[in-house]
């Protein structure tokens, strides 16, 4: 038996899409309140912007790294492109921690000066919306099956495109500002909003319509990504808006900032999970089929020794008695040689279904297949004398089912042999036990076939 699990995300369910849309109208509801008010001045909290970049960075790093995972899974460049915007947002985000300032110090660490937060922040939410329009691109280019060499070359340095863009902008945004123009001056945007406001939401809302027409929201990952260039325009939006630090449009912003990073991340553990209900689920399908014979769906070997030993251990502590029944297919080659080995394979299945129906009735029973034509059925708690009268009913039940056999009695018979293990009896420890009363069934299968066959023998 095969199972496929499938890694890449599939089409959006209905409920996928319904919740997307209002977390997205409750989103965009709330900027709308927000920006009515962006613009009021709020107490300096401290202790907010640690927390919320620390928070940011966990998410786009740890959704930077699933999607790189799933990209060394399912070898398309998209997840890899997705994965790089990630790494961008992450490394931008986590640069801003220590350049913030009066986050650790007046002007900020590593040299920073009073512009390098500002232009991390204008880098991050400018390129990470177009990363994510590349990732888009990249799978509509993938899929259009195009062979150039150069494109197939290009498409497979998508993944290093984030993080390349991170180590170039990081080190420019701490030390070059003074190749930059200034962007705030005394905690105020003007200059930001004057300069590059237009720029920074031009490119969200490039970013969200080009994905929305590259991708059709045709997988889950499309709609959740949708979502996250959404809150990340009203996050950039409330921030332009605010026009200054410490203010409800700026605070605001940085919250939907941590619903944007954290929308994706969300999808794939999700995603993850229900990868881990269908691994479970295939792997019990497996585990059930690895015990069944594949020709007649009755308990294999295996599964019969699995749960001998387990019903040797449980008679031995209860006292109560285990029988046994070994099942011979009388004259099986001939039914073989002179029908074919069709005729001889419709023949086990129907012996394993009489089987089935007259000696497993309970849920404790056990029938198996031990071995070409040989049978053997599990009795758990069944005295020797009862033991023998299902043998009887099992011998009889074949008989009358009058399938055609190249014998004298012109119908396929079995033989059965008998053997019971009761603990209670002064049995020896339970591996020797159990296997005395396999060995004696085995005897008795023989003795019946000695006997002429047709025929149930008990040891």
């Amino acid at each position: 038996m095969t199972e496929a699990v499938q890694l890449e995300s599939g089409r959006p369910s209905r409920t996928e899409i319904l919740a997307a849309a209002l977390i997205t109208a409750l989103i965009v509801a709330v900027a709308a309140i927000a920006f009515s008010h962006a613009r009021r001045a709020l107490p300096e909290v401290r202790p907010f912007l640690p927390m919320f970049l620390t928070v940011v960075v966990l998410c786009e790093g740890l959704t930077g790294y699933l999607l790189f995972q799933r990209a060394r899974l399912v070898q398309t460049p998209f997840y890899g492109a997705l994965a790089g915007a990630y790494f961008f947002a992450a490394f931008l985000a986590a640069a801003q921690l220590p350049t913030f300032p009066g986050v650790f110090s007046a002007d900020g660490l590593l040299g920073a000066g009073p512009q390098s937060a500002v232009w991390l922040w204008t880098f991050w939410h400018s390129g990470y919306p177009l990363l994510l329009l590349l990732a888009a691109l990249s799978r509509h280019c993938h899929e259009r099956g195009s062979s150039s060499p150069l494109l197939t070359q290009v498409l497979r340095t998508l993944p290093w495109v984030g993080p390349m863009s991170a180590a170039a902008v990081v080190p420019l945004c701490i030390w070059g500002t003074d190749f930059l123009p200034p962007l705030i001056q005394g905690g105020a945007y003007i200059d930001l909003v004057r300069i590059l406001g237009v720029p920074v939401i031009g490119s969200n809302v490039v970013a969200l319509a080009g994905h929305l027409a590259l991708t059709r929201l045709r997988r889950s990952v499309d709609v959740w990504v949708a979502v996250a260039l959404a809150v990340g325009l009203a996050d950039s939006i409330l921030t332009l808006h605010g026009g200054a630090r410490y203010t409800l449009g700026w605070y605001a912003a940085r919250l939907l900032s941590v619903v944007s990073s954290a929308v994706v991340l969300s999808m794939l553990i999700a995603d993850i999970t229900r990868l881990y209900r269908a691994l479970m689920a295939a792997n019990q399908r497996l585990e059930r089929q690895s015990l069944l014979d594949g020709l007649t769906q009755v308990g294999n070997r295996q599964a019969f020794d699995r749960r001998w030993a387990a019903e040797s251990k449980r008679a031995r502590r209860t006292g109560q008695p285990l029988s046994v029944l070994m099942i011979d297919i009388d004259h099986f080659k001939q039914v073989n040689d002179t029908y074919g080995h069709g005729r001889g394979d419709a023949c086990l299945v129907e012996v394993a279904s009489i089987l089935s129906r007259v000696a497993g009735k309970r849920p404790t029973d056990l029938v198996a297949r031990y071995g070409g034509e040989e049978f053997v059925v599990l009795l758990a708690d069944t005295e020797r004398s009862r033991a023998k009268l299902i043998a009887e009913q099992v011998r009889r039940a074949v008989e009358q089912a009058a399938l055609p056999a190249p014998s004298v009695r012109g119908v396929v018979t079995v033989s059965i042999g008998v053997a019971a293990y009761a603990p209670s009896a002064g049995h020896a420890p339970v591996a020797d036990a159990t296997s005395e009363a396999l060995m004696q069934a085995d005897m008795a299968l023989y003795d019946a076939k000695r006997a002429g066959r047709n025929a149930v023998m008990v040891r």
